[in-house]
């Protein structure tokens, strides 16, 4: 009866694309019956189409973020006109001081 469930166990795992499980569950019934043959195929079967598989998942993402552009576009001579200029703050904020003494101070309602 665990001869038939390991056995079971490995088929349903290797159907459904899981290979590392079922190969667990042949060598599980391989130390039940080393001589099963049916399980030592089994196991290299599962070895061979995990390392197949592998191998196509590295072929198909190997160059996934070299063919995507991840960095931002230097900004055009334009486009660094609208941003403010800092470096004349100094000499800006002394003028608008000097506009906001002719101003009233503050109206009474």
């Amino acid at each position: 009866a665990v001869v038939s469930t390991q056995s079971t166990g490995g088929q349903a795992a290797e159907m459904g694309g899981e290979w590392e499980e079922a190969i667990n569950h042949y060598k599980a019934l391989l130390v039940i019956d080393p001589k099963n043959m049916a399980a030592v195929n089994a196991v290299k079967l599962c070895q061979n189409k995990m390392k197949s598989f592998k191998e196509a998942q590295k072929k198909r993402y190997a160059n996934m973020f070299e063919r995507t552009n991840f960095k931002e576009p230097e900004p055009t001579p334009e486009e660094n006109k609208l941003k403010p200029n800092f470096s004349e703050t100094e000499e800006s904020s002394e003028e608008e001081g000097e506009e906001m003494e002719d101003a009233p101070e503050s109206v009474e309602v």
